[in-house]
């Protein structure tokens, strides 16, 4: 099993305001803005981009994967850790396994 991701890389990225992608350890897929999330019983939630949708609370041992929407760009597990850029056919899978698609 892969390593986790740092909390202090997880809680980077909750100050920023950049859609993501998230794969959870289960395979499911979802798209928002990451966020620390103290109000749910877990440590963070993803607030949806479409404004009908409640979100998803998780914690650090379902994250399998975070990878940002606009570039592609997956996230280091640990500061520092090497990057990886996905290309443009991984990119529009993932994000069409969320439920959305690029236009």
């Amino acid at each position: 099993m892969s390593k986790l991701y740092d909390k202090e890389v997880l809680d980077k990225l909750a100050e920023r305001e950049f859609p993501v992608i998230v794969t959870f350890t289960d395979n499911d897929v979802s798209v928002g803005y990451f966020e620390s999330f103290n109000q749910c019983r877990r440590q963070y939630h993803l607030k949806p981009l479409n404004i009908n949708t409640g979100g998803t609370c998780f914690n650090r041992g379902q994250i399998k994967q975070i990878v940002y929407l606009s570039n592609g760009l997956i996230l280091p597990k640990q500061q520092g850790g090497k990057q990886k850029l996905l290309n443009i056919l991984e990119l529009n899978e993932l994000v069409n396994k969320a439920g959305y698609e690029f236009i």
